[in-house]
């Protein structure tokens, strides 16, 4: 059964208030690498807490290259989770993680030099135009994923699919679309930790509401 849009967003805003206190992208989520509130209080002991991964460059925040791996390994979980059933129709990019994340993120590249997956089909990069504009956090971190009716497979329960988009967004995800694909599963509490999007749309999908 299709979750009814206000239903979404009672999930998704339901545990907001639970995260009052985070530091992350607005209020976002807490134990992930790769924070990128700048100038946060970010903790040091081990990545427990909240972590601050942008640096200052030409004075806009920009994704420290340090934390391109945890974001490739986010998409290469995505893309390993979510064609269980079928190819997706559409893949540009995404086959290179075939190799693994090495093959894919080039060792100490420059800071101002957009990461390979920004070209990826599906994937939208923040610019420094969207920084300027209040779209997105800092430069290169993954704002969108879009899949629409892209022969995406998976359940939206799925621990491994929830561990990826956690770390997106913990990454600076802003807009997920996910609309007329083959999606299963219940929008469970975890989802309302992904309180940083501002797009969702699951339409289409066999998605319902997990009851408590």
């Amino acid at each position: 059964m299709r979750a009814p849009l206000w239903a979404v967003l009672w999930v998704l805003v339901g545990a907001a208030g639970a995260l009052e206190s985070s530091c992350g992208i607005e209020k976002g989520l807490c134990g992930r690498r790769c924070q990128l509130q700048v100038g946060g209080g970010a903790s040091s002991d081990a990545w427990g807490g909240c972590q601050s991964m942008t640096i200052i460059h030409d004075d806009q925040p920009l994704v420290n290259p340090s934390a391109r791996p945890q974001v490739c390994q986010a998409l290469q979980l995505f893309w390993d989770s979510c064609q269980d059933e079928m190819e997706w129709e559409q893949s540009q990019g995404w086959e290179g993680l075939a190799a693994g994340c090495a093959s894919v993120i080039a060792p100490d590249p420059p800071p101002q030099q957009p990461p390979a997956y920004c070209a990826w089909f599906g994937l939208h990069c923040c610019t420094p135009g969207d920084v300027a504009a209040g779209r997105c956090g800092a430069v290169h971190a993954v704002k969108a994923l879009n899949m629409k009716v892209n022969s995406v497979n998976c359940s939206l329960s799925s621990d491994a699919v929830l561990d990826s988009l956690e770390q997106l967004h913990a990454c600076g995800l802003r807009g997920l679309d996910l609309e007329g694909n083959e999606l299963s599963g219940s929008l469970g509490p975890r989802w309302g930790s992904l309180n940083g999007l501002t797009t969702l749309d699951l339409g289409a999908g066999r998605v319902g509401l997990m009851r408590r």
